[in-house]
């Protein structure tokens, strides 16, 4: 009996050394499994707040897309537009470029004919401007003073010269005198001043010099100034 009892006891100590040994087991894994269930508690934690942040930029970020995608559309919009006006100042391009050759390719068929037309004109300009001189010449002579007159003497001692001066210009001759030359033997031995006043263009002034001479003389002359 007391062995049975001895054997029952040895069992329950054996059976208590297992059941301390399998309880500090679990109590050991119980106590991983609490700290790693932490560890796992914390990285989900921080997953969750790095797929929330993550979450707010990818929001802002699709905002901009957005926007950018419309500015985008309207900027592909505006090249469209600007591609056909393009497009068709291109044409129009093309088409002053043709009208340009077809004006340089009758230009220079011309141009030869213009050149010898231009000459003869020049020519035509060189020989009426000479005749304008020429006429303008021509007007300043008649337009400037030219004294002519006639006169005769009469008497060998109380002399008298009667006569004419006329003006043939336009202008008018200010202070018209007459001299009255007599020389004898081809010199000069006397000489009578008769002032006259001026002569209006294309007018004529009479005039009479009377003098007394008693020396010799045998020719006689007169001028105007």
């Amino acid at each position: 009996m007391e062995k049975k009892y001895a054997t029952v006891i040895a069992v329950l100590g054996v059976l208590a050394i297992v059941f301390a040994g399998t309880t500090g087991y679990f109590g050991m894994n119980y106590t991983k499994s609490q700290a790693e269930y932490q560890a796992l508690s914390d990285d989900y934690q921080t997953l969750s707040d790095d797929y929330d942040a993550l979450s707010g930029e990818l929001n802002q970020t699709q905002i901009w897309l957005d926007g950018n995608k419309t500015l985008l559309q309207e900027t592909i919009a505006e090249r469209d537009q600007l591609q056909t006006w393009l497009d068709g100042n291109k044409t129009l391009l093309q088409e002053t470029m043709t009208e340009r050759d077809q004006l340089e390719e009758w230009l220079e068929s011309n141009i030869t004919s213009y050149e010898t037309q231009i000459q003869g004109l020049n020519t035509e300009i060189d020989s009426l401007n000479g005749q304008i001189t020429n006429l303008q010449n021509q007007i300043s002579e008649l337009q400037k003073v030219d004294l002519d007159g006639y006169a005769e003497i009469s008497g060998t001692i109380y002399i008298t010269v009667e006569g004419y001066v006329w003006n043939y210009g336009t202008e008018t001759a200010y202070d018209v005198s007459v001299t009255i030359c007599l020389t004898y033997q081809g010199t000069l031995v006397y000489s009578a001043v008769k002032y006259i006043g001026d002569v209006q263009g294309r007018n004529v002034v009479p005039f009479e010099v009377s003098f007394t001479y008693t020396g010799l003389w045998d020719d006689w002359y007169w001028y105007i100034t």
